[in-house]
């Protein structure tokens, strides 16, 4: 697929995928439907789109096994529908300051000076050996392959270092604890005010006063109090980390309604048996379940 983009970029001149943010660069390439190179470059021959096409294809089954099975198909494509003077003449259209004049600056130096016979002799020898027109094409030619090959291997180096980015976990907030509550108060009795003594006569006996036979005791409602409510202990929480194929990089996934994380990308969830909705632009939801252990790693790769 690396080497499909480099190709489709040198043969149009142009980039491919590349936007101004990464994220609108992830979704060109999960998204953006490829034009062949013909109809952006017209001296393209048409012959290379099917190649450049399925190098292109975003499902692997599609796209050649090996980057030799591209290379072979490349090269039975150029020796069969392209002449190598036609590559030339395209080379020169895009380096017309690629040709030596290193010769012709010789000659005007040496125009007007006496050359002796044997010298004469000896640059016609020269002449002679130097490669005809058709020779200096198929170097340049050669050249122009040769370079291709050299900027096609170290892309392919430089895509197969790059790991995908993996986004930090996220850790889903823990509820938090209900307050406690107060205990009652007990009521505040103020102490009575100490009497002053005062002089005063004593006050007649009175007479004794009537027994009154007590009534049967009352019974006050019994407080039924609420046990104090515990603090909530730490849930105990695992790592999964989610990958995927490159047509789902960017997806979202969610947990209950909610984003906690993207592919390729990894979340810390509570220990239990959890489903992981991924969602992404113009296709279904795709549902899968995973049983998080505490203090684990657990795996899951999504596939359409």
């Amino acid at each position: 697929f690396a080497l499909g983009v480099v190709l489709w970029e040198l043969l149009t001149l142009q980039r491919l995928f590349k936007r101004d943010a990464p994220a609108e660069t992830i979704l060109a390439l999960v998204n953006q439907p490829v034009a062949p190179p013909s109809s952006i470059a017209p001296d393209v021959p048409p012959e290379l789109d099917g190649i450049v096409l399925k190098a292109l294809a975003r499902d692997p089954a599609e796209r050649y096994a090996t980057a030799r099975d591209l290379a072979r198909a490349l090269e039975r494509t150029l020796r069969s529908g392209t002449a190598a003077a036609d590559v030339a003449d395209w080379l020169e259209r895009l380096f017309p300051e690629g040709a030596s004049t290193e010769r012709h600056g010789d000659e005007a130096e040496m125009s007007g000076l006496q050359v002796p016979s044997r010298v004469l002799a000896r640059l016609a020898e020269t002449e002679a050996e130097l490669p005809k027109p058709g020779a200096t094409r198929r170097l340049l030619l050669a050249a122009g392959v040769l370079a291709l090959g050299i900027a096609a291997f170290g892309a392919y180096q430089m895509l197969r270092a790059e790991e995908p980015q993996v986004l930090a976990p996220v850790a889903l907030p823990l509820p938090d604890p209900e307050p406690l509550p107060a205990p009652p108060s007990e009521p505040v009795v103020a102490p009575a005010a100490a009497a002053e003594p005062t002089e005063t006569a004593e006050p007649p006996p009175e007479a004794p006063a009537p027994r009154v036979r007590p009534r049967g005791r009352r019974r006050l409602p019994r407080i039924q109090t609420a046990p104090l409510a515990q603090t909530a202990a730490p849930r105990a929480m695992g790592e999964v980390r989610l990958s995927g194929p490159s047509e789902l990089w960017g997806a979202r996934v969610t947990v209950r309604g909610r984003q906690v994380a993207t592919i390729p990308g990894s979340v810390e969830l509570p220990a239990g048996t959890h489903e992981l909705r991924v969602e992404r632009a113009g296709a279904p939801a795709l549902v899968r379940r995973v049983t998080v252990r505490e203090g684990a790693v657990e795996r899951v790769v999504v596939r359409p």
